[in-house]
């Protein structure tokens, strides 16, 4: 176990903060003490992964990025200059802050500043933004040229053309700037920048730059936009106001296995526990009065209701609200106390506490409390210089017993050599083709082929060719199928006036004779004794039938629809209307395809029904006639379609 504590970085510069508005243009970043402490961090990250020794409960190993927490007390600034820092630091790998506003990540206002252009092409600043981008990757020398040297009133969109008509490097960023244009013109808001990020190579070039970490980002930003798309308005400006007054907050998962450096605050980890942590102080004061809200709830004694008061200045103080003033702050305090602990009860093995403030030092920060603490024990703590990359600074280091940490890795003992296994030579062999699928077969639809290699036709039908004649009959023959449909299911006082209300609503251009002697045509039949199994209560309408049969060696799929059927004791019966005008006089007269299209059904419905004859019955309407088709004639109808 060992703690170090870091001297904290101050801020350089005059006393009076009025006298130093200009800093962030005259001052170096590099002076900036949140700079300072990331780049000293970084350095020491990067000495310890794969070189310092932890001590575990399976031996001493070497340190991993996963190994490594950085714990903040707030979302600020330094999580990005850390991550930045680590990513120039021999590129290590950094799963980024826990907890992140959408719109506040550097690649969303890159896919937001094309949004604008797409939208205003005069945008100048969401072109010049783009530019630097990592879509076009473009340097300050690049944009320079682009934006200093246009004329007076000259967009920078019209200077990138000037320069794309002279130059190929800008006429390809000319070209790609116009195609994702009209895509953001023609496409809805989720499918322009899931094709910008995918096919057009947008995710890739933003892996390049940020690193992996920014893969969640985007796929959160396409989830929203595709949330956008469900809930929201249409279109892309609604989609950017929405996302810029109203941007999510996304969580991410810290997932060890991962092996990244982790950054999170120390309220988020609770829970968690990490070999090397390091708790950075960012020099805030526990307690800030600025920050109490005006309206408050003091709690009642003794079990009473809580008492509501405004202090809109600090002028109009009151005892109540001092008293109360007190209490929040002794509550901050301590609450201040256990997140130190928190943070610090996170280490397994190395602890380093360091931290940044402004001019003015706060007594009490994180920093100073550790460094009273340690300070007190002269005879375990003591002053130590600290180095890493060319850089030096002071503080105090605590070791466990006096040991110091970094002993020698054991070396592995020698492994025996591993036994080569012989692979199947079935490895190497091509696979056998893949099992052809069933040819469909549709004997209710309008055709129906049944094709071998040298693609004969082998049948056709009255359904599959032989139409009735004019759009008049097939209506025709629709309502008398919805007729013996659903008739069966009234009463028999009650047909003829569903009839009727069918018939006016199916056909309400017909004669009233028509409609008449259709429904009694339809009524008649479903009087007919010869029908009265046919329309039992044991029989069904429209009864959907799939299945398969072998036809000259190969499997073909049967799909249809039975307009009858029903179970008579031993017997399945299955019935399929005609409504043909002129039906056959004779068995002989019986087109060929209306026999077939039963004999396909029979064959597919006879495995499901074993010990049961299937009877097949054709009914033509008009008269009606009915037919029972005898086994040979679809014996025969079969070997028609097996032979060809």
């Amino acid at each position: 176990g060992t703690v170090d504590l870091w001297d904290i970085v101050a801020e350089e510069g005059p006393d009076e903060e009025d006298e130093d508005w200009l800093a962030p243009f005259d001052r170096p970043a590099e002076t900036s003490p949140i700079v300072q402490l990331a780049s000293r961090m970084a350095a020491v990250i990067r000495g310890m992964i794969g070189r310092t020794v932890l001590e575990t409960g399976n031996g001493p190993r070497l340190v991993t990025p996963g190994d490594i927490l950085v714990l903040v007390r707030k979302r600020d600034a330094f999580a990005g200059a850390l991550a930045r820092e680590l990513k120039r630091a021999g590129r290590v790998p950094v799963a980024g802050t826990d907890r992140l506003v959408l719109a506040s990540h550097i690649a969303i206002q890159d896919l937001m500043a094309l949004g604008r252009f797409a939208l205003l092409g005069e945008d100048d600043l969401s072109l010049a933004a783009l530019i630097k981008s990592p879509l076009f990757d473009m340097t300050e020398d690049d944009l320079d040229q682009l934006c200093g040297f246009r004329g007076p009133d000259q967009t920078v969109c019209r200077r990138l053309g000037e320069l794309a008509a002279a130059n190929a490097r800008w006429k390809s960023v000319e070209t790609r700037l116009m195609r994702w244009a009209g895509m953001a013109a023609s496409m809805r808001v989720h499918d322009f920048y899931a094709a910008l990020l995918g096919r057009e190579g947008g995710r890739k070039l933003f892996l390049s730059r940020f690193g992996h970490e920014v893969s969640d980002v985007l796929d959160e930003f396409l989830n929203f936009a595709l949330a956008h798309e469900e809930a929201g308005l249409p279109g892309l400006t609604g989609f950017l106001a929405t996302l810029e007054k109203d941007s999510p907050e996304i969580k991410r998962e810290q997932d060890k296995g991962r092996d990244e450096v982790r950054i999170m605050t120390v309220h988020a980890s609770k829970g968690l526990e990490a070999p090397v942590v390091f708790l950075v102080d960012g020099g805030s004061k526990a307690f800030d009065r600025s920050l109490l809200p005006k309206l408050r709830l003091k709690p009642g004694a003794d079990g009473e209701a809580d008492i509501p008061f405004w202090v809109p200045v600090k002028d109009v103080q009151s005892r109540i609200s001092a008293e109360d003033d007190k209490r929040l702050e002794l509550a901050a305090e301590e609450e201040y106390r256990r997140l130190l602990y928190v943070g610090m009860t996170r280490a397994s093995d190395r602890l380093v506490i360091c931290g940044y403030r402004k001019k003015r030092d706060v007594p009490d920060s994180w920093a100073q409390l550790a460094r009273r603490a340690l300070s007190a024990r002269e005879d375990i703590c003591r002053p130590a210089t600290f180095t890493a990359a060319g850089q030096s600074w002071e503080g105090l280091s605590w070791r466990h017993h006096g040991r110091e940490p970094g002993g020698a890795v054991p070396p592995s003992p020698d492994k025996e050599p591993e036994k080569k296994i012989a692979l199947p030579d079935s490895l190497f062999r091509p696979l056998p083709p893949m099992p052809a699928l069933p040819r469909p077969l549709a004997p209710s639809g309008v055709t129906a082929v049944i094709d071998d290699e040298a693609g004969d036709l082998i049948v056709s039908s009255a359904l599959f060719m032989d139409k009735l004649h004019g759009a008049g009959a097939q209506v025709k023959g629709k309502i008398v199928h919805r007729l013996l449909q659903a008739l069966p299911d009234f009463p028999a006082g009650d047909r003829l006036a569903a009839a009727r209300r069918y018939l006016a609503r199916a056909a309400p251009h017909w004669l009233e004779t028509e409609r008449d002697a259709l429904a009694a045509n339809s009524l008649g039949l479903l009087a007919d004794k010869r029908f009265a199994t046919l329309f039992g209560p044991d029989s069904r309408a429209e009864v959907s039938v799939m299945g398969t049969i072998r036809v000259r060696g190969r499997d073909h799929a049967i799909s249809g629809r039975i307009d009858r059927m029903g179970i008579d004791g031993d017997r399945v019966f299955i019935a399929d209307y005609k409504t043909n005008r002129v039906p056959p006089a004779t068995r002989d007269d019986i087109p060929f395809a209306h026999r077939a299209q039963l004999s396909l059904y029979r064959e597919v419905l006879s495995p499901l029904f074993p010990g049961k004859s299937v009877e097949c019955l054709l009914v033509y309407t008009e008269g009606p006639q009915l037919y029972s088709l005898t086994d040979a004639e679809l014996e025969k109808a079969l070997l028609a379609i097996s032979t060809g």
